[in-house]
């Protein structure tokens, strides 16, 4: 008689390639392979739902980072900026200007601008409650990214609440903690 105990379990079936079902489905193919995986990724637990979504995100930033134009820049970070308007009262002639209602704090529209500089010209001064000021306009920083992609896409979804926006590649230079997070992300030795 035999010592040897025969199992009932089947074996574990080899594991098979997984598919990203998200994209398939975009593009109109489904195969029992999606099907499967969909089905797969239906049971995971929402940790590991979101560590498979974190992955998905991290390779797909990796791979822009890598392929991307970097301007020219080595290390480069695209920084996204936005133009502000400083007010100054000092001499107005190198400066544009427009005028103020003083009592409302409010800019004034273009009909009263034009009754503003008669009223000027005829008597050579500021009506009581307005005021022209100059301006100078500055770049005020936004926000960064690591992909120009990421940069404009942000600037899409936020041009509604941006006065004309535009991105700058600035570099990581002597940022030793960001350059080594960007070649973490790039897949490299990170150093």
């Amino acid at each position: 008689m035999s010592n040897v105990i025969e199992s009932t379990v089947d074996p574990m079936p080899e594991p098979y390639v997984v598919l990203d079902p998200i994209n398939f489905r975009r593009m109109g193919k489904t195969n029992l392979m999606t099907e499967l995986f969909v089905a797969q990724l239906e049971k995971l637990t929402g940790n590991e739902a979101t560590a498979y979504r974190d992955h998905q995100f991290l390779e797909d930033l990796r791979h822009k980072l890598n392929t991307q134009d970097n301007w020219g820049t080595q290390d480069v970070l695209f920084v996204i900026y936005n133009k502000r308007r400083r007010y100054v009262s000092d001499d107005l002639s190198d400066l544009p200007s427009e005028w103020v209602d003083t009592d409302d704090c409010c800019l004034v529209d273009e009909k009263t601008t034009k009754i503003l500089e008669r009223y000027v010209r005829r008597y050579d001064r500021s009506p009581d409650g307005y005021e022209k000021r100059g301006y100078i306009e500055v770049d005020e920083f936004v926000t960064c990214m690591f992909t120009e992609a990421a940069a404009n896409e942000y600037i899409e979804r936020n041009k509604h609440r941006l006065h004309d926006p535009h991105i700058a590649g600035d570099t990581l230079y002597r940022n030793e903690e960001m350059k080594r997070l960007r070649n973490i992300l790039r897949g490299s030795n990170g150093n």
